[in-house]
């Protein structure tokens, strides 16, 4: 009599061997997706910068003895037109505040000279700046 098909020891065998490559490349896969979110992140805030200095060349006088001082919100940048709205990124609203000396402009959000955004990531919280996330 000739059986054809896979004993019961030979598909035990593949199944485990399937599970232990799952059981390595898983963990492999969401470590580079968490790094790419971040990566995304440190991205969008270095352009959000951008968007607030274009801002302060086109809102503050330009001369080189005026200061100048506004602030402005970070939904108000999208309205504005500064900043393209993105709809993959779920930042909190910010007030930016913007100070323009001698022709030198300096970011200031919450007390900090640094530009840091906090990013709502489905079940955790991201904060970031234009070089690091936590």
């Amino acid at each position: 009599m000739n059986k054809k098909g896979f004993t019961l020891t030979e598909l035990i065998t593949v199944i485990a061997i399937i599970g232990l490559i799952l059981l390595i490349t898983i963990p492999v896969y969401t470590g580079v997706m968490n790094n790419n979110k971040e990566e995304k992140y440190k991205i969008y805030v270095e352009t959000v910068e951008k968007a607030v200095l274009t801002y302060a060349d086109i809102e503050l006088p330009s001369t080189v003895e005026t200061t100048g001082e506004t602030s402005v919100y970070l939904s108000d940048l999208k309205t504005k037109g500064y900043l393209k709205d993105s709809s993959d990124v779920n930042v909190d609203d910010i007030l930016i505040t913007i100070k323009k000396e001698n022709n030198k402009v300096t970011i200031n959000v919450n007390g900090e000279n640094e530009l840091k955004l906090t990013f709502n990531d489905g079940d955790r919280t991201v904060e970031c700046t234009k070089k690091e996330c936590n």
